[in-house]
């Protein structure tokens, strides 16, 4: 079953957006909003690879007890 496109309305005047329709927007302006449909979102499936990561920079993790007491201070000048 497909979802329901997801929608918003958005004032002429001013471009605020707003989830449900209302009378009046923030601007001032009286009936003003527009229904405006949203494009859907991305699925994973259709993003690409992720590139590499945070830890990715230090040549692979290492173990936490082969780590050297210099090598984690010099990352953690303040």
């Amino acid at each position: 079953m497909a979802k329901a496109p997801k929608m918003a309305f958005v004032c002429d005047d001013c471009g605020m957006d707003y989830p449900r329709w209302q009378g009046q927007c923030r601007c001032g302006a009286w009936n003003s909003l527009v229904e405006v449909r949203l494009s859907a979102a991305k699925t994973s499936a259709s993003r690409p690879a992720v590139l590499g990561y945070a830890g990715a920079a230090g040549g692979g993790a290492k173990k936490l007890n082969e780590v050297e007491s210099v090598e984690a201070e010099k990352g953690l000048r303040v």
